[in-house]
């Protein structure tokens, strides 16, 4: 893809698909947090699968959004610049 240039209709598609499943993802790991303060998670490794999904779906936006290109993202603070490289992501 070229620099500036709209993505692809099957771009655009991967990338909703993707976020969905993010979103999906987060709202789950959200739920095991709750019920573990109420005293009825489920193991460990539970968790661990899910914050290891989320760096793999992590990965594929940004192959299948930047198309292989990078952007750094520098602030002294790090929540900031952890939103901004989220809000990119989903920019593409």
């Amino acid at each position: 893809m070229a620099t500036g240039s709209a993505p692809s209709a099957d771009a655009a598609g991967l990338a909703k698909a993707l976020h969905r499943l993010r979103s999906t993802l987060a709202r789950l790991k959200g739920e095991l947090e709750l019920a573990e303060l109420d005293g009825v998670a489920p193991g460990p490794e539970t968790r661990v699968a899910l914050e290891e999904a989320l760096l793999h779906l992590e990965a594929a936006e940004l192959a299948a959004l930047v198309g292989g290109r990078r952007v750094l993202v520098a602030d002294d603070d790090e929540r900031l610049a952890v939103l901004m490289a989220r809000q990119l992501r989903r920019e593409g």
